[in-house]
């Protein structure tokens, strides 16, 4: 399969943004095996287990240096754009109500892309949608 990586398309006068996300490895308060959990996360967070998971899954690094590597490359041939548009990601906006404002957003556009909504009416579905989630704090 052949395909192209660019960065997101911006509307008049504003600039790409790529969003930061990442692997959200983190050790349970409750776990009865933290070390364990930590020799996990050390293990998927070094460059080979990087590497490995990069190649085999497109999972993309949160190492510079996997970008850089032959393997990668060869397998990968847009690591270099990925790197990039990681590079220059902000983190997402801070939020209690994050997961709602999400939500809102994602379904409404679903649903303009797949159902026939009209793009006017889900936009306005989904800030009323994000409205009603931000009242809730």
């Amino acid at each position: 399969m052949n395909f192209g990586v660019a960065p997101l398309p911006t509307w008049a006068g504003g600039k790409p943004a790529d969003v930061l996300g990442g692997y959200n490895l983190g050790i349970s308060t409750y776990s009865k095996n933290p070390g364990a959990a930590l020799s996990f996360i050390n293990f998927a967070t070094a460059a080979a287990a990087q590497k490995t998971f990069f190649i085999k899954s497109s999972l993309p690094a949160v190492l510079t240096s996997v970008y850089h590597d032959p393997a990668v490359i060869t397998s990968q041939p847009f690591a270099p754009q990925l790197l990039t548009a990681v590079q220059k990601g902000i983190p997402r906006p801070v939020s209690p109500v994050y997961t709602q404002i999400s939500e809102a957003i994602y379904k409404n556009v679903y649903s303009a892309l797949s159902s026939g909504t009209s793009p006017k009416s889900a936009l306005s579905q989904a800030q009323s949608q994000i409205n009603a989630a931000l009242k809730t704090f």
